[in-house]
């Protein structure tokens, strides 16, 4: 139960033994995974600063509205709206599903940017500049020009490139593995690394030498919990 399919998951750090939902009922919510955003493969890091201020931007927005639980009906139109985006989301004319009827994609798309950037303004005057109103601005750039969304910069680079697909993946990997080799590791964190990995072996043969329980016993002790 602990990798139930969603765009994002409640989670809590759980105890030796103890069920996630049990966790959840007894502790509540620690924090949350978020599972809905895809890598940009024009990226290094599949991530910029940008976009990861967006999401902050974003998950605070969700922490501040209202909470008022959506229906079923609302569950199903969240899942059919998912659908014509992913496939159609650079389309001018494209429609979602709503309580109020059918409306055009970037209509609802400025409306949930301008709540955007009003949590975006509150967040540069508690870390100074205005990185995260340029973040907001970023993606509203996309709802005004859908050429600049990766998903275009992806077609274009293909197009440019001649290449198949898949190609195009490797050879994106590699150029992002060579821009990775030449960034050198500092020797103190280097350091760090080997001595985090030389404890985490011995706890590993520590624990498997303790252990008296085969798989079968342990899995059944489990589900009796």
């Amino acid at each position: 139960e602990n990798e139930y399919y969603s765009d994002i998951r409640p989670k809590r750090v759980t105890k030796s033994g103890e069920k996630p939902i049990h966790a959840l009922q007894e502790r509540g919510v620690e924090y949350i995974e978020v599972r809905n955003t895809d890598i940009n493969p024009m990226l290094p890091a599949g991530m910029d600063d940008d976009q990861a201020r967006f999401l902050d931007t974003f998950l605070v927005t969700c922490l501040l509205i209202e909470d008022k639980e959506i229906s079923l009906l609302e569950c199903d139109m969240l899942s059919a709206n998912l659908q014509r985006v992913v496939t159609r989301g650079r389309e001018p004319e494209l429609t979602l599903e709503t309580l109020d009827g059918e409306q055009r994609l970037d209509a609802l798309a400025y409306e949930r940017l301008d709540l955007f950037a009003e949590t975006a303004k509150m967040l540069d005057q508690i870390h100074g500049g205005d990185d995260y109103q340029r973040s907001v601005n970023l993606q509203r750039a996309k709802v005004d020009n859908p050429d600049l969304t990766p998903s275009a910069q992806v077609l274009a680079s293909l197009k440019e490139s001649g290449l198949e697909h898949t190609d195009w993946l490797l050879k994106k990997s590699q150029e992002h593995r060579d821009y990775f080799m030449k960034e050198a590791i500092e020797p103190a964190r280097q350091d760090a690394f080997d001595t985090a990995k030389t404890a985490s072996l011995a706890k590993q043969a520590e624990i498997e030498a303790a252990d008296t329980l085969d798989f079968d016993a342990f899995l059944a002790q489990y589900m009796a919990s």
